[in-house]
């Protein structure tokens, strides 16, 4: 199946805006190599490099960032098991 160029570039801003949104819960090295992939037209890679990041660091996302992860997953066709491992905060509201 061939997607149309609007496909691509909803991935890509999908991507940049969650790197972006994660911010420091990955090393800059990380990022950038996330960030290289994506300017590369790898969208898969970027966010498997992100989803294997979290994943290995037992980082905690929110569950926004988690429902964008699984959109973008389910957007390019990826197995669930890419990023059915992620650890989800799952109030995203500060406890006082």
């Amino acid at each position: 199946m061939k997607w149309p160029r609007e496909h691509f570039e909803r991935l890509q801003i999908g991507l940049l805006n969650l790197l972006d949104s994660l911010g420091s819960n990955l090393a800059h090295h990380e990022s950038k190599e996330a960030r290289e992939f994506i300017d590369a037209g790898e969208y898969g890679l970027a966010f498997e490099t992100i989803c294997v990041c979290l994943t290995e660091k037992s980082i905690i996302i929110s569950r926004g960032d988690f429902i964008d992860i699984e959109r973008l997953g389910r957007a390019m066709e990826l197995p669930e098991t890419t990023w059915n491992r992620l650890s989800v905060h799952h109030y995203d509201e500060e406890i006082s």
